[in-house]
């Protein structure tokens, strides 16, 4: 987006990652969260009577997961992104019943555009949406398969599920929420606007 990083633009008077923590804080036993090194004082701030613990990120997103990991003690773990702060907890809740069942799961909404494969500017193949979906945070794990995961030769996803998957383990997808969309690009502040009113927030 240019300019200040994406989750430090504020909203309401607070950053849009405070927003993202919030509605999951009420729902969680404990709270970590990962900044980069040089806003480790900053978040302290912004977060010094919510009980919330700050680490300091690493050089990649997953080796950031990996350091607020290793400060989790409890027997699940829910992973939510700083850029998504209309998650519910009703979505919260979906995906906690399914991780209780399976050890692992992620909301994700199936994708209303055709998706293709292309291969040097030509379309490869056309993959039959049935079968695909868009995975959103909050995802949940049991803390030791996501640890294991992104320990040695678990390295380098985009996605933690995908960490977890490499592991063998099978991971329940339930149905997203198109208001848990993740601030990206300039025009998602515009959407945001517009969804912000009437929605439950802490």
């Amino acid at each position: 987006m240019g300019g200040t990083p994406k989750v430090w633009r504020l909203w309401e008077e607070r950053p849009i990652w405070w927003w993202s923590l919030m509605a999951l804080r009420p729902s969680v036993a404990a709270a970590v969260l990962v900044v980069s090194p040089d806003r480790v004082a900053d978040a302290q701030a912004w977060v010094a009577s919510e009980g919330v613990l700050v680490v300091a990120g690493g050089s990649s997103r997953d080796a950031s997961v990996a350091l607020g990991l290793a400060r989790v003690a409890t027997p699940y773990v829910a992973v939510h992104d700083g850029a998504r702060p209309l998650a519910s907890s009703a979505l919260l809740e979906r995906v906690w019943r399914a991780a209780l069942e399976a050890g692992a799961a992620v909301p994700g909404l199936s994708p209303t555009d055709t998706v293709k494969v292309v291969h040097r500017g030509r379309v490869a193949r056309t993959l039959p949406r049935q079968h695909l979906v868009a995975v959103q945070t909050p995802q949940i794990f049991r803390t030791e398969w996501l640890r294991c995961a992104l320990g040695p030769g678990g390295r380098g996803v985009t996605d933690d599920s995908a960490a977890v998957e490499a592991r063998g383990h099978d991971v329940l997808v339930v149905e997203g929420d198109a208001l848990n969309k993740k601030l990206t690009v300039e025009a998602d502040w515009l959407w945001l606007a517009a969804a912000w009113p009437g929605r439950a927030r802490p």
